[in-house]
């Protein structure tokens, strides 16, 4: 028998990174990693890849750049993108006032596989 239970922001584990941007880890299972993340004005994450897992970045609201070695993909609320294991990446958020929140699935999840890349 499963326990399903109610996932409240309140009460997850989370974690701030670079100027005031938030991560709350939502579910994080074997199977699946799912975290809301919010991205504040004109904030960027490192380039990085992940050795292991898939992502999939929804976005619920404001707009966001996804920089890849290939170019450059904006994305607008209710939008996403999937990034497959291994491709280098980068979120930027290149508004002046309003924050972007971003849904990022993981496939698999439980797994510290992020690796940063310094030019």
């Amino acid at each position: 028998m499963s326990i399903i239970k109610t996932i409240d922001i309140q009460d997850i584990n989370s974690f701030i990174w670079g100027n005031n941007c938030h991560v709350y880890q939502l579910v994080n299972e074997k199977q699946f990693c799912i975290m809301q993340e919010t991205i504040a004005p004109g904030n960027e994450d490192s380039m990085h890849y992940h050795s292991i897992s898939d992502q999939f970045l929804y976005l619920l609201s404001g707009s966001i750049e996804v920089k890849l070695i290939e170019g450059e993909i904006s994305l607008k609320q209710y939008q996403g993108i999937m990034i497959p294991s291994k491709c280098l990446h980068r979120v930027v958020n290149h508004e002046e006032n309003e924050a972007a929140v971003l849904l990022t699935i993981s496939v698999p999840g439980k797994v510290d596989d992020r690796v940063v890349v310094t030019a």
